[in-house]
């Protein structure tokens, strides 16, 4: 996510109801991760439209998919939400770091519970 185009791209992947809502749910997951069946379970969503929705995540970089037998287990890529937020902010402290102090707090856990 270092480009200004990949900011645009994760946030553009995340400005859907189903899409954030997917990836919020495989953030809670963590690195166990959900089945596509599952996830779909869990929204309510009919698998064949939560597909297109994982793909616009996954083409993102927002989350990835491994094959476990004859599923696929999707999750959330970590390191690139993390750089998702660190563009979102990188300049906004600019001579002004009283201005983020929150969001430097947020920047500085950096999914640490995981």
């Amino acid at each position: 996510m270092e480009s200004l185009s990949s900011t645009v791209a994760g946030l553009s992947a995340l400005a859907q109801d189903i899409r954030l809502s997917t990836f919020r749910l495989l953030m809670e997951a963590g690195s166990d991760g959900l089945s596509a069946g599952a996830i779909s379970k869990k929204l309510h969503v009919p698998p064949n439209n939560l597909s297109s929705h994982l793909n616009i995540l996954a083409n993102a970089g927002l989350i990835s998919a491994e094959r476990n037998g004859r599923s696929m287990i999707y999750r959330a890529e970590i390191d690139n939400v993390s750089a998702l937020l660190s563009s979102l902010v990188e300049t906004c402290c600019h001579g002004h770091p009283e201005v983020c102090g929150a969001v430097a707090l947020v920047q500085n856990l950096e999914f640490e519970t995981d």
